[in-house]
């Protein structure tokens, strides 16, 4: 089971596996999160705001958060160093082909690596993908 935001793309989040057949009790608490843009925090006031992946955003009718743009910056990552993007999650950039064959996977796979462990990822998130002052997240 997995809840979110219909307007959110949702990447990266965890869901909870169900066994069929059964009763089962959840809690879940809606939080929402206002903060006061720079100088002041280190979020990002988004109303004059462009980056090629924050204005994907606006194009395919999703609600930015930095959470699912990093994903997709990830995705951007895999494609300029393999040539294909990774099949596990959506694909909104281009038109290449998904990442099938071994040595796309094995690209694919270091590429993902190198993302989170290099700094890649913090590189992402200064060029592309700001954090946002107003959010929400399901608890």
């Amino acid at each position: 089971m997995l809840i979110k935001n219909q307007s959110n793309l949702g990447f990266g989040l965890e869901a909870i596996d169900l066994k069929p057949g059964t009763c089962t009790n959840i809690e879940i608490r809606k939080s929402f999160y206002e903060h006061l843009p720079m100088p002041f925090t280190s979020c990002q006031d988004l109303t004059t705001y462009s980056s090629k992946l924050y204005d994907l955003f606006k194009q395919i009718g999703y609600e930015y958060n930095q959470l699912d743009c990093i994903s997709m910056c990830e995705q951007k990552y895999i494609i300029d160093r393999c040539g294909c993007y990774d099949p596990v999650v959506p694909n909104y950039l281009t038109n290449h082909s998904s990442c099938l064959n071994s040595t796309q996977q094995q690209c694919m796979f270091s590429s993902r690596s190198q993302f989170t462990d290099d700094l890649v990822q913090e590189e992402c998130k200064a060029k592309y993908c700001p954090l946002e002052c107003n959010s929400m997240s399901y608890e």
